[in-house]
């Protein structure tokens, strides 16, 4: 066999089995959507029950909770936490006062709040990082492919070019290039999905009106 004819062999590689792309992509799903935007991030609602444990705090595609979005929206009060074992031990050790704040802690896959509301009925909504991998067509998160019309978590091309470059470093063929341009425009989309923050100056907090001052035209300030 010819130099030649010993190249075309190996870039032909073995025959490609679909079940092997499908792992692939599940393996680019499993490393993007932890560090993705805000297209993984959905938001969670559930009824609070008049119990510490709250018996619908968790959505089934659950991954971790975004610091800092948990609030009680019939209270309009934000909840503290997540806690530490350890400060949550503290509060429970503590008869809650009635000016006490409410908290919350995330452990043996449920939500707890203390002090446990004492009519069931309230709002409590926060966003989370979904543990899946797909988004079926209804909205809700999978962790596995499981229709023709689920679609990957972040972007389809980010979930193609993962499988490009997984399944040429499988077959031994060069895939360094193919890496490198994945892993930018996945930078790329996660710098950009959902947005930045708008730095303001007038002291106004977000969704409040801000201060009326012109752009211009101060009185005592001559024109230009």
């Amino acid at each position: 066999m010819t130099q030649k004819s010993q190249l075309d062999c190996r870039a032909a590689g073995p025959p490609v089995d679909y079940r092997d792309n499908l792992r692939r992509a599940t393996q680019g799903g499993q490393y993007c959507t932890p560090i993705g935007g805000q297209t993984s991030k959905p938001i969670d609602t559930f009824v609070a029950a008049a119990a510490t444990v709250q018996p619908s705090g968790l959505p089934a595609d659950f991954g971790h909770i975004v610091d800092g979005t948990a609030w009680d929206r019939t209270a309009a009060s934000r909840l503290d936490g997540p806690l530490s074992g350890p400060q949550w031990q503290a509060l429970r050790a503590v008869a809650a006062g009635p000016a006490s704040g409410r908290c919350f802690r995330i452990y043996g896959g449920a939500f707890h709040l203390h002090p446990a509301p004492a009519e069931a009925g309230g709002e409590i909504a926060y966003e989370y990082v979904t543990s899946g991998i797909a988004i079926a067509a209804s909205g809700a998160g999978r962790r596995s492919w499981e229709a023709d019309d689920d679609r990957f978590a972040l972007s389809e091309e980010i979930a193609a070019m993962g499988v490009k470059w997984r399944f040429k470093k499988a077959v031994g063929l060069a895939y360094d290039d193919d890496l490198n341009e994945y892993l930018a425009v996945l930078a790329r989309a996660i710098a950009r999905d959902g947005g930045r923050q708008t730095l303001r100056l007038d002291g106004a907090a977000p969704g409040r009106l801000a201060a009326a001052i012109p752009d211009g035209g101060f009185p005592g300030v001559g024109r230009c």
